[in-house]
C-alpha cells in the first residue's frame, strides 16, 4: 500500500499544468496589460506597440531605428510598419543618418511630443489599477524577481 501511495504521489508531481506555471502567469498578465492599454489608447487611434515607440522616443528622441526596435523588443520589419503608421499620423519623422545611408533616426514631431502629456496619465491610471492592493515594496520585489528570471535565462541561453 505504501509503495502504491508513493507511486501515485510521484506521478502527481509529474503532471504538467500550464496554468500553474510562472511563465504562463507572466504571459497572461502581459497579454491582459496589452489588451487593457490598447483599449485605453483606442480613442487616440494608437496601439500599445505604437505607444511603446512613442514612450521610448519620449525618453530618447532621435534614436536610430535599429536601436529602437531592440529597445521595444520587436523585429525591424514590424517596427518599420509601425513607424510608417506613426509617420502617416504626423507623430514621428525619420531622418537619414549622415554617416550610414542605410540607417535612419526616428524623431518626434511637435504632435508626437505633445501626446506625452495626454497619454502618460492614461498609462498611470492603468498602472494603478494593475497594482491595486500591492505595496510599493512588493512591486519592487516583483520587478527584481522577474529581472532575476530574465538574467538566469539570458546567462544560460544555449
Amino acid at each position: 500500500m505504501l509503495l502504491l501511495q508513493l507511486l501515485l504521489w510521484h506521478h502527481s508531481l509529474m503532471v504538467y499544468r500550464l496554468e500553474q506555471t510562472v511563465g504562463f502567469s507572466i504571459y497572461r498578465v502581459a497579454m491582459r496589460l496589452r489588451h487593457e492599454l490598447t483599449q485605453r489608447l483606442t480613442e487616440y487611434d494608437l496601439t500599445s506597440e505604437q505607444f511603446a515607440i512613442l514612450a521610448r522616443l519620449w525618453e530618447e528622441d532621435g534614436m536610430c531605428q535599429r536601436a529602437l526596435a531592440e529597445r521595444i523588443l520587436k523585429d525591424r520589419p514590424n517596427v518599420t510598419r509601425m513607424l510608417d503608421k506613426l509617420q502617416a499620423k504626423g507623430l514621428v519623422v525619420r531622418r537619414p543618418d549622415l554617416d550610414d545611408r542605410r540607417a535612419f533616426h526616428v524623431c518626434l514631431t511637435e504632435s508626437g511630443r505633445a501626446l506625452e502629456k495626454t497619454l502618460l496619465p492614461v498609462v498611470e491610471r492603468l498602472r494603478r489599477t494593475a497594482y491595486q492592493g500591492i505595496s510599493e515594496n512588493q512591486q519592487q520585489q516583483l520587478k527584481r524577481l522577474l529581472n532575476k528570471v530574465f538574467d538566469n535565462l539570458e546567462n544560460n541561453a544555449h
